[in-house]
């Protein structure tokens, strides 16, 4: 039976995040081949890692065998049906006395379970599949050309090589196996690799408790953290849990190479909920639901990936922020002993997090270990030491002195410390400092400060400081008091409005433009038509406009489009808002001097225009030589969708580049009138003529957008769920409703001449695959149904012929040669019911033979329903035969 075509497509996407330098040590070509001492010395750099002395030993084998990188993964971690694999970069290292010589089918990977040969081997399920490798800069799938392992690999006494061996169809449990790689040399020469063992070593993992009762677990990665070694990393993790611990820190040392980017992933995903439920992480040793885990100095090819965005939380750029994170419920809930212990002698990371959480809260007995260390030699902790001061009553003339010094930086710390507490008499304190003359923090500096620890006290300092002498000052001094709330502010802005300084008129309009206030929105509206007028063309002024929805504006920013240097775009989509009929016909009149993304936002404008004006703007647009510019014209002409518009799409088929066609197919699809549906054919007309594929499957699209639009196409897919479920009449049923609703939709027809066909009402069947036909020429079902039903009416002949004239409207199409196949096999059926003779016996392995063929040649075009086809009736006649089995077979 021929198989449908049920016009499915599934899109893989490989996100390529970003592209950086490869380094030296970073070539990945298929044979790298250096000095056998360069080997050696990778092997001894891994042995000096923590827990790395596991491998010295292998420098000194006659053939060390070193695996630089590995990966262990599956191709489809969603569906749960894909093939787990394993990559590694391989180098070798010759310490003989003799050449060595290496041959493919000699390389094997061991478990406990199973042994492995190199390569895809003949399964077809396995070639072709792009293939994810240790992190790499580009982070995208590698096809399997550029991981192959040579057929033959020469190594010469004292050199080494470096090459890439791939291991397809691993066991799915365990997750991480135990694996050893062998390698047999010509001679009889042997040598192995522990995978396990070498990657455990190139971990270099160590691990400390710190905090309260070592509450904190921090591990720190010196080498690389992979996916087999991850294995290592989860059983510490498991162990330290069992032991009652909830909260991690895991570093990565200034030397730490990157890392795959779903470890970081399936890392962070432990203080979620739901963290076992992402397929991805399925592959990965399983890790315990954890309080905390923050990780921290990333190496900065990983830190820089912006998926992570969502954990950014729990990512720190170093361990004492990274501590305080982990630590702060700890310290929150300890009791002040406790907090002091940890001040006066824990981990210094510890430490810090214990005076940056609790130090506010130490009583008296801290004064003298915050004193000694305010005099301490490390900064970090010495100003964390000076801020918890500030609650400090015996520590009150020490930060006054300190503030009245010369360094400005103990200065504002010091004022830190003084504006924690804002006792009465301590109000008087920071009063009379900021009024000394001599005070040496600058006046800026002392607004934010003030800002941070607000109280009414300071609003005599900041209110003069609106009438400062320094713009920046008086800009400042704004800001806060608007961060604070100060009641007057929009008093002081407006006033502002008129400063000689550009920056503090500026900084008060910003302030003014969120006022609700009628009379503060009208002098921030007079304000920017002022700026417009002066062509100063500002967001702030654009948003306040918009808002108002200010029409007046409009000619001012329409006379500023000249203005290369203003913000266009944005004028356009504000004009767009605000003004009238005339205004965007006005910015029409100026695209020549537009750029692509300001012509795409004027174009937009035409939705306010009369439908003539908007044809002849996409009718412009369409002949535009910039792709946004094309696009806008698609969208609007879609939009129309009259037979104007569509003869505009059409006349763009054959002008238009190869990425936007896709593009314009859909929308004539979208559209669907009979117009519409006849451009696209009579373009794949043309397309099929010039062999041009692409334009073909293109065209497919715009049509299959047009099907799904049409109520009878949910009928037709209820239709194939039936034939699915084997429900052949409720089947039939389908497909006569969807032809009822949508008498011109050419599949319903062959979609039901396909049961017909199965259910041996040929004749009924042949009429279906006729309209089909005669709706759609290039319904490859339809012409393959034609020619089977012929076939099997003694017609074969004709049968042939029909399916081989039609062949080259059906390029590269997998389903085309297997229905043709079923067309031979028909006819090889039809002429077995017929007297034997010698030129009959040879008319029957010729189509024998062409049946076979063109099951070869679906298959290479990606045909893989082998289960269908050991049952096909069509195919009946050539099931026996030894090439089928064989075919079968090898699949």
């Amino acid at each position: 039976m021929q198989i449908p075509h049920f016009r499915t497509i599934v899109f893989c996407l490989a996100a390529c995040l970003f592209a950086q330098g490869v380094q030296a040590e970073d070539d990945l070509s298929l044979k790298v081949e250096r000095s056998a001492e360069a080997v050696r010395q990778e092997i001894l750099a891994a042995a000096k890692l923590p827990g790395g002395d596991v491998v010295a030993g292998l420098a000194d084998r006659p053939i060390p065998v070193w695996i630089e990188r590995s990966f262990l993964g599956t191709n489809d971690a969603y569906s749960g049906e894909g093939f787990r694999y394993v990559v590694l970069r391989v180098a070798v290292a010759n310490l003989t006395s003799a050449d060595l010589e290496l041959r493919r089918e000699k390389i094997h990977l061991q478990s406990a379970t199973q042994r492995v040969e190199v390569g895809p081997g003949k399964s077809r399920e396995y070639r072709s599949v792009p293939l994810e490798i240790d992190w790499h800069p580009n982070r995208h799938p590698y096809p399997q050309s550029q991981l192959e392992t040579l057929r033959k690999i020469k190594i010469p006494q004292g050199k080494s090589a470096t090459f890439w061996c791939v291991f397809f169809g691993l066991n799915g449990i365990p997750v991480i196996p135990q694996m050893t790689l062998q390698l047999e040399f010509e001679g009889g020469s042997h040598a192995d690799a522990d995978v396990n063992v070498q990657q455990k070593a190139r971990l270099g993992l160590t691990e400390q408790r710190l905090g309260p009762a070592g509450c904190l677990t921090a591990f720190t990665v010196h080498g690389q953290l992979n996916r087999i070694n991850s294995e290592v990393l989860a059983q510490r993790i498991l162990a330290a849990s069992e032991k009652g611990s909830q909260r991690f820190l895991i570093e990565w040392s200034a030397d730490a190479k990157p890392s795959d980017d779903v470890l970081f992933g399936w890392l962070l995903g432990t203080t979620s909920p739901d963290h076992d439920q992402n397929p991805l992480h399925l592959q990965l040793p399983i890790l315990p639901s954890l309080r905390q885990l923050v990780l921290c100095r990333l190496p900065k090819d990983n830190a820089d990936v912006s998926e992570w965005e969502e954990d950014r939380r729990n990512l720190f750029p170093g361990p004492t922020q990274a501590a305080v994170a982990a630590l702060r419920e700890v310290y929150e809930r300890a009791d002040t002993p406790t907090i002091l212990r940890e001040v006066r002698g824990g981990h210094p990371w510890s430490r810090y997090a214990a005076l940056q959480v609790g130090g506010s809260r130490l009583g008296p007995e801290a004064y003298a270990p915050l004193m000694e260390l305010a005099h301490g030699d490390d900064p970090e902790v010495r100003r964390l030491a000076i801020l918890a001061l500030g609650n400090q009553p015996q520590a009150e003339q020490y930060l006054v002195d300190l503030a009245r010094g010369k360094d400005v930086d103990d200065a504002a710390l010091a004022l830190r410390g003084l504006l924690a507490t804002t006792t009465p008499e301590r109000q008087t304190l920071v009063n009379g400092l900021l009024a000394d003359p001599q005070f040496a923090v600058p006046r800026e500096q002392v607004l934010r400060l003030l800002m941070e620890a607000y109280h009414p006290a300071w609003n005599a300092y900041l209110i003069a400081s609106v009438h400062a002498v320094e713009p920046t000052v008086r800009r400042t001094a704004l800001q806060v008091l608007q961060q604070v709330g100060h009641p007057d502010l929009q008093r002081f802005c407006v006033a502002a409005l008129n400063d000689p300084d550009a920056t503090v008129r500026e900084a008060a309009f910003l302030v003014l433009v969120d006022s609700e206030d009628p009379a503060t929105q009208r002098a921030a509206l007079g304000y920017a038509l002022q700026q417009l007028s002066a062509g100063d063309v500002t967001d702030a002024c654009l948003d306040l406009i918009e808002d108002l929805r200010e029409s007046q504006a409009a000619p001012l920013l329409i006379a500023q489009l000249g203005n290369k240097d203003a913000p266009r775009l944005r004028m356009i989509e504000v004009i767009g808002h605000i003004g009238t009929d005339r205004h965007c016909q006005q910015v029409l009149d100026q695209m020549a001097t537009l750029t692509p993304d300001e012509k795409v936002a004027a174009l937009g404008l035409t939705i306010e225009l009369s439908l003539e004006t908007r044809l002849n703007a996409a009718r412009e647009a369409a002949k535009s030589d910039e792709s946004p510019v094309r696009d806008a014209a698609i969208e609007i002409l879609k939009q129309i969708g009259n037979d104007e518009a569509v003869a505009i799409l059409g006349g763009m088929l054959s002008t238009i580049e190869d990425d936007e066609r896709t593009y314009l197919c859909m929308a004539l699809g979208e559209i669907g009138s009979t117009q519409a549906v006849r451009q696209l054919r009579d373009y794949r007309a043309q397309a099929v003529k010039a062999k041009n594929f692409r334009a073909i499957r293109d065209v497919d699209e715009g049509l299959r957008e047009w099907r799904n639009g049409l109520p009878g196409w949910n009928f037709v897919e209820a239709g194939n769920l039936h034939v699915v479920g084997e429900d052949l009449e409720e089947a039939v049923k389908a497909y006569s409703l969807a032809i009822l609703i949508n008498p011109e939709l050419p599949d319903a027809y062959s979609s039901r001449g396909n049961v017909l066909l199965r259910r041996n009402e040929f004749k009924k069947a042949g009429d279906d695959f006729k309209r089909a036909h005669e709706l759609d020429p290039y319904d490859s079902q339809a012409v393959t149904g034609i020619a089977i039903v012929q076939a099997i009416e003694g017609e074969w002949q004709s049968a042939v012929k029909f399916v081989n004239d039609q062949a080259e409207q059906f390029p590269q199409d997998r389903f085309y040669p297997y229905n043709t196949a079923c067309v031979y096999a028909r006819a090889v059926e039809n002429l077995k019911k017929q007297p034997s003779t010698p030129e009959l016996t040879e008319q029957i392995a010729d189509l024998q033979k062409s049946a076979i063929e063109h099951l070869k040649k679906s298959i290479d075009f990606g045909f893989n329903q082998f289960d269908w086809m050991q049952k096909d009736p069509d195919l009946a006649s050539i099931r026996d035969l030894p090439e089928f089995k064989q075919l079968v077979r090898n699949e």
